[in-house]
């Protein structure tokens, strides 16, 4: 995971960032928590349309870019965020990844 950072957008909280497969099988990401436990979801847009996506397979050697206005994750119930930014946890197949987020100033 590389340039992780969280945006508040009306929204609500935005995660960007580069998650590469270092391994040589598949995995899924299937979303992410919050410090205190809130539920992220990933949503795919085009254009102005929004889609929740349940799953997002990433093939060994490849990497998933979560970009504005493309593909990203979003806290819909996280209230804020310190200005050094907090941890959160990704959730892939059968592990999860803690992740340490930066808040653009």
């Amino acid at each position: 995971m590389v340039n992780a950072e969280l945006r508040q957008e009306p929204e609500g909280w935005t995660f960007y960032g580069i998650v590469y497969n270092v391994g040589d099988v598949p995995v899924t990401l299937y979303g992410m928590d919050g410090p205190d436990g809130e539920d992220g979801y990933i949503y795919a847009q085009a254009e102005a349309e929004v889609v929740e996506l349940f799953e997002v397979e990433i093939a060994p050697g490849n990497a998933l870019d979560l970009v504005p206005a493309t593909l990203f994750l979003r806290f819909e119930e996280l209230d804020a965020v310190p200005p050094d930014g907090v941890e959160i946890r990704l959730y892939f197949d059968d592990f999860e990844m803690p992740v340490e987020t930066f808040v653009p100033g």
